[in-house]
C-alpha cells in the first residue's frame, strides 16, 4: 500500500514519483477544505500514468466550520454527515461536489463510497479526520475491499514480510543501544 500525503514542497518530487510506480494501491489523502493543489494534482498524474488503483481520503472534515463529531452515540460515518445541521451538509456537499468535478477533468469518475455500486468505474472519496479518527474505520474497510479485487494472488501470508523503504535518513543525534 502506499500512502501518499502530499508534502507542499516540491524536493518531494521524486519520492512522490517512486512511490506511485512502486505501489500497487494507493491512499490520497486530499484536505476537504482545501481540494486538489499541484502537488495533488502531480500524484494523480502519477497515479494515472502507473494505472495504479486508488481512493481518496477526505481528510480534514472536522474542520469544517460547525462540524460536529459526536451525537452521544456511535454513528457510521454516513449517518454522521446525515446527522449534521443542515447548512454544514450543504457546506460538505459543495467541496465534496467541487472535488468530483475537479477529478472529471483528469479522466476519473468518482463519489462519495456510500454511493458507489462497481468501484472498478469509479474513484471512492471516504471523508474522514485524522485527529478525530472519524471515516478511519470506512478507509480501512474500502482498501480492504479493494485490495482483494485488485491485488487478488498477491494477497499471501508469507513467513518473511517484505517492503520497499523510499528513503531513510541518520539522525546524528541518535543513540542506538546494542
Amino acid at each position: 500500500f502506499l500512502l501518499i500525503d502530499t508534502p507542499g514542497h516540491a524536493a518531494f518530487t521524486n519520492l512522490r514519483k517512486r512511490g506511485g510506480s512502486l505501489a500497487d494501491l494507493a491512499i490520497l489523502v486530499i484536505d476537504i477544505n482545501e481540494g486538489i493543489k499541484p502537488q495533488t494534482a502531480e500524484v494523480i498524474q502519477i497515479l494515472k500514468l502507473n494505472k495504479t488503483p486508488f481512493i481518496i481520503a477526505l481528510n480534514k472534515i472536522d474542520n469544517i466550520s460547525g462540524w460536529r463529531t459526536s451525537f452521544g452515540k456511535e454513528l457510521g460515518l454516513k449517518e454522521n454527515i446525515e446527522h449534521q445541521a443542515q447548512n454544514i451538509q450543504d457546506i460538505f456537499n459543495e467541496k465534496y461536489m467541487t472535488l468530483i468535478g475537479a477529478l472529471n477533468s483528469y479522466g476519473f469518475e468518482a463519489d462519495i463510497y456510500f454511493n458507489i455500486e462497481d468501484f472498478t468505474k469509479k474513484i471512492a472519496l471516504v471523508p474522514c479526520s485524522a485527529r478525530t479518527k472519524q471515516g478511519i474505520p470506512e478507509l480501512i474497510m474500502m482498501l480492504c475491499g479493494l485490495s482483494q479485487k485488485y491485488l487478488g494472488e498477491k494477497l499471501k501470508i508469507g513467513e518473511h514480510a517484505k517492503g520497499v523503504i523510499l528513503e531513510i535518513k541518520k539522525d546524528k543525534n541518535a543513540t542506538y543501544a546494542e
